[in-house]
Order: structure tokens, then C-alpha cells, then sequence
């Protein structure tokens, strides 16, 4: 069945009646989506951006990746520091300095920069840069999505063909192509790529009509002629054109032996992705030497918790297929009544060490607060950003899935008694092959102990007492240098958790990331034996949440794990980069 909007533009549905992606590859597009501009996009069926749209240019043979396009908070940071740190989709940091206009123009040329940046490691297929937003123009609405989608490859390929270094999707520079001060949409022949890569790193961030003009003399230069416009694309309509686009349902793939590791990083947090830090180019090299399917997340920001907070959901693409909506769990902001407080804070008095004094602490917000986000403007943030990490695993069928917090480091103490590293002699351990270790230990510490749903690397503050100590997995049963495995009850931690296949497919049929809530507080209460908010279980039980999860930690190293958050080491820290790298973590920052 077709659905039909007020312009006439159809779209079949489902998604697979599309057809399969083609073997050979036609060209690589770079969607730029800023995510917290999603609502809009997904309820207008001829925005490029769209789901149908996409998919449409899969089937046509394109391979599409979509970049979560920079946000305001970079702009602002490059306003007011003079230079900012951003990330690539291979984990690369990029400096930028310069700025633009306005606050959202100076975030679009950083996201036009970044596309570049990707742009220049493909080398045998013309590059198309379209923006999330731009509208299919309204001649090329008529029919299914496959069509203007096998047109636009095909105008492509003819211009790469012809040997055309550039070609407008929009309009040109001077007829209107800048709507709002964007580019809609252009292509970047293979040619004309070797050449914008010698000349990228010149650029500076400058008002976003003014770099695509620069783009513009650049490949004129190169040919001596016209660059040709395609016009089938045009400036964003936020208007709501279509029937909002069906949820898409999220399953496991195929279970395969690939470890995943995410490692969760802040675009701006350049001083966080140095060694001996997860985040650093040797832990992430040796880590991806020796098989791991690494990916160094970005992480989201302040705009898009914005976003769920005004529209109360976000749409987000997990990978370049798949898609859900981000949204809080129900009765998340519903008002808390005095004598539902009362119940609240004698249960946490008589089922947690520390009680309610520490882990719903008044001097920082009330209890409603803690309901909602856990009185911390970046919990909201941080739990979409490891849920996206988590459904990725998911996705991706990996067995099991480590995800990190970039500060994350290794003692020396931990690596020295574990055998992972000799010639260290400082506080924190510099040896690469040290996460190598760390990581198939631990992999290896749970296929030993194969009812375990997560294990903790690192442990922070506890509020139930741990089980038996080697109550999971005794030592006599396990290698003498391996250790074994002692439950974990209710625990403040997220800065290295190992996921088996069991948590990852849970992840997904409970639906976990329209349940968001604050991560320190989601996982536990998803394996303690006493959770203390009824709002967040009931969500649970209402999508067919039976089975507690099993947590566990290193027997060995249960009071401080083995990996620790740097600013534990903030008092000996005397090294400048390592300093810098606490004093801007989240914990202070935010």
C-alpha cells in the first residue's frame, strides 16, 4: 500500500519493499543530520533525511553514512575558546579554529568540514554531501523514492564521467543555492578529492557560504570551466508534509564471535583521546591490531537531551539503517506526592548503605528530580549515548560488547599484579597491549561464567553488599592468574562494563532506549535484588521485563576493579595533559 502527502510525493511501506543494496557501490553519500533537528525530519517524507529516502538511496547503490552533524555547543565553544576539538567516524581528532556568523552557521561549517575530512579517505567513487534537511525538489517527488534516488546517482556517475570535479545537487552560489546560509546538497569527484585533501587543512571555520565558495573556485581551478547544478535538491521545509514514518521494530542480528568495544567520547573532549587513556590512539591501534570490532563513539550532547526534553521523544539512526526513538521512560515527569516521597525515602533508608541521605542526596535536587534525570543536567545524554553504543552490539550481532568512558585508565598496580605490563613505574600504565589483555581477561572471565549478563572492570560506590566473595565462579574452577567472579549488588559505575549476548538482546526487547533515564541508576536497577524506583520497573514489566539480570566484578580487585576513572589520580596528577584531561571531565564540567 502507498501513502500519499498534500504534494503528491508516494512512498511505498515497508522499507524492504525497497530491494536488496546492489553489489557494486555507485558512489559514498554523507547524510549531514543534526540529530537534534530529527522530529522534523522524520515527519517530512521529502526531506533527504528521511528514513524511505535513505533507504531509497541504498537500494539505488549508494553507500549511505549518516554524520550526526556538529551542534551549537561546538559553535560556542569555538566562539568563545578560539578552537575546538571535533571527531571522525574512524576516531581521528581534528582542531579547528575560526568562526562564523552566528552560532548555528559556525555549526554547519564545522559540519561541512567534518564531511570533508571523511570525504577525503574515499578514493574510487564520487562523494555526495546532502544535507538532512534539503528537500527533494518537488519534480522529483512524483513517483517512489527509488526513482529520484536512481536519478541522482545516475546524474552523478554522468558527471564524474565527464570529468565534472563538482557538482551542485542545488542551486549554484549565486541562484540561491545557500537557503539560511546551507549548502543542500553537492558531489566530490575521486579526482577532485586528492585535490581537496591537499588543500583542507588550510581551512579555517569562516561563515558557511563563504567555504562552500572556496569549495566552488577550488574545483574551478582544476577544470577551467562552469561547474554544472543538478537542482534536485533545495533549502530545508520544516513543515510537516506526511503521515509521521512508521517505528521501525529493532532486532539482534545473527550472533557472531566478534568483541565489540565502544569507547564513549565527547566531539570536543580532544584531551581526553590521548595515552595512556582508553580513548588514546595506542589503546585503540593495539586494541584493533588484535581483532576487536573498536568504534570510537561520539557522544550526545546537551542538544539533543534538549530535544527529548521539548518534543518528549528523538529519532535516532543507532547505524546507517537503523532507527528508534529516544524517549524517557513513563512516569518519568509525572509529580511525586508527599506521601509517595515518604514511601520512597524510608525504602531507600531500609534497603541501601548510605541511604537516601547519599544516593538521592537532597543538597542536589529534589526526589522528583531523581525520578527524571537524577538532578544531573548530563545523566539524560549519558544514558543515549551508551544505549547507542549497547544497540549497535545489539544490531551488529556481536557476542559480547565492552563498552568504555574515555577517561577510563589502567593502574599500574592492577597491570604489574595481573602481568599485563613490567616496565611501567608511575600511578597509571602507559603499555598498550595492557587493554588487549584486559580485554580478553575479561571476555574469558565470562564465557567461564556463562550466567553472568555484565561484569564490571570498574567498580565505583556501592549501595548493596557484593554476594559471597567467588560466588559466581570460584578460583579452583577457573585459572589461577584469571581469578574469579563475585556478585555485585547495586553499584555507581559506567566507566567499563562488559556485556554478554543475553544483556544485548535484552537491551533491545525491553525497549530500553525509550526508556531513558540516568545509566548509573538504569543498569542496576535492572540486576539489583531490591530496585528503588517503581515508576522505572513498571515500564519494565509492562514490555515483558521477568528475568533479574547477574552482575558480577573481578573477585580479585571487587572494592576498586580493574579499571579506574582518571580523576581518581587528581591529587598526584603532575603530568599537563593528564591534569587538563580531569579538570575538564564531566564530573567537574557538568
Amino acid at each position: 500500500m502507498e501513502k500519499k502527502n498534500g504534494y503528491g510525493y508516494t512512498y511505498a511501506a515497508p522499507l524492504k519493499a525497497l530491494g536488496k543494496l546492489p553489489s557494486r557501490c555507485k558512489a559514498k553519500v554523507f547524510v549531514l543530520l543534526p540529530a537534534w533537528r530529527s522530529n522534523a525530519i522524520w515527519a517530512n517524507a521529502a526531506c533527504v533525511g528521511h528514513p524511505q529516502n535513505l533507504e531509497a538511496l541504498r537500494a539505488s547503490g549508494a553507500d549511505v553514512k549518516v554524520l550526526r552533524a556538529s551542534c551549537n555547543c561546538q559553535a560556542k565553544r569555538l566562539h568563545e575558546e578560539g578552537s575546538v576539538h571535533e571527531l571522525t567516524e574512524s576516531g581521528r581528532t581534528l582542531s579547528f579554529t575560526g568562526s562564523a556568523r552566528s552560532l548555528s552557521d559556525t555549526a554547519l561549517a564545522l559540519s561541512h568540514l567534518r564531511a570533508w575530512h571523511e570525504a577525503i579517505e574515499v578514493t574510487v567513487v564520487p562523494v555526495l554531501v546532502l544535507m538532512a534537511e534539503a528537500n527533494i525538489q518537488s519534480g522529483y517527488r512524483m513517483g517512489l523514492p527509488i526513482s529520484w534516488a536512481s536519478q541522482m546517482l545516475a546524474t552523478t556517475t554522468a558527471a564524474t564521467g565527464r570529468g565534472d570535479a563538482l557538482l551542485w545537487l542545488g542551486d549554484p552560489p549565486d541562484r540561491k543555492m545557500l537557503v539560511g546560509g546551507t549548502g543542500s546538497g553537492y558531489m566530490l569527484s575521486p579526482n577532485f578529492l586528492q585535490r581537496l585533501k591537499l588543500f583542507l587543512p588550510t581551512l579555517k571555520v569562516q561563515p558557511s557560504d563563504q567555504l562552500l565558495a572556496c569549495l566552488h573556485r577550488l574545483a574551478t581551478d582544476q577544470v577551467q570551466r562552469p561547474i554544472a547544478c543538478a537542482q534536485m535538491v533545495t533549502g530545508s521545509n520544516t513543515q510537516q508534509l506526511s503521515a509521521p514514518c512508521p517505528t521501525m521494530s529493532l532486532h539482534p542480528a545473527r550472533k557472531h564471535s566478534a568483541i565489540k568495544v565502544v569507547v564513549i567520547t565527547l566531539a570536543h573532549r580532544g584531551d581526553r583521546r590521548i595515552d595512556p587513556l582508553v580513548a588514546g590512539p595506542s589503546a585503540l591501534a593495539a586494541m584493533q591490531k588484535s581483532g576487536f570490532d573498536v568504534e570510537v563513539l561520539r557522544a550526545s550532547c546537551y542538544c539533543e537531551r534538549d530535544a527529548v526534553e521539548q518534543y518528549g521523544r528523538l529519532p535516532c539512526y543507532f547505524d546507517d539503517k537503523h532507527w528508534a526513538n529516544f524517549q524517557r521512560y513513563d512516569g518519568a515527569t509525572k509529580a511525586l506526592d508527599s506521601e509517595e516521597e515518604e514511601e520512597l525515602l524510608e525504602y531507600l533508608n531500609e534497603n541501601y548503605e548510605h541511604g537516601a541521605e547519599r544516593l538521592a542526596d537532597p543538597d542536589d535536587g529534589d526526589l522528583a528530580g531523581y525520578l527524571r534525570d537524577t538532578n544531573w543536567p548530563g545523566a539524560t545524554s549519558c544514558a543515549m549515548s551508551h544505549m547507542r553504543g549497547l544497540i549497535r552490539a545489539a544490531l551488529h550481532g556481536n557476542e559480547f560488547a565492552l563498552v568504555f568512558e574515555d577517561d577510563a585508565v589502567i593502574p599500574t598496580s592492577v597491570a604489574k599484579k595481573r602481568g599485563w605490563c613490567e616496565s611501567c613505574t608511575g600511578q597509571l600504565c602507559f603499555c598498550p597491549d595492557a587493554w588487549v589483555f584486559c580485554v580478553e581477561e575479561a571476555v574469558e572471565l565470562m564465557k567461564r561464567a556463562p550466567q553472568l549478563d555484565l561484569l564490571y572492570l570498574g567498580v565505583g560506590e556501592a549501595f548493596e553488599p557484593p554476594g559471597p566473595h567467588q560466588g559466581i565462579l570460584a578460583e579452583s574452577d577457573s585459572d589461577d592468574e584469571l581469578g574469579g567472579v563475585t556478585e555485585m549488588g547495586y553499584t555507581w559505575c559506567a566507566e567499563a562494563i562488559l556485556y554478554a549476548r543475553s544483556a544485548l538482546e535484552d537491551v533491545l526487547a525491553l525497549k530500553l532506549h525509550e526508556r531513558i533515564w540516568a545509566q548509573d541508576e538504569t543498569v542496576p536497577h535492572l540486576y539489583s535484588q531490591k530496585p528503588w524506583n517503581p515508576r522505572f520497573m513498571e515500564s519494565l514489566k509492562k514490555v515483558g521485563f521477568k528475568r533479574r539480570w547477574l552482575a558480577g566484578a573481578p573477585a580479585d580487585d571487587v572494592e576498586e576493579g580493574w579499571i579506574q576513572q582518571l580523576e581518581f589520580f587528581k591529587e598526584e596528577l603532575d603530568n599537563a595533559h593528564l591534569a587538563l584531561a580531569w579538570r575538564s571531565s564531566n564530573s567537574s564540567e557538568l
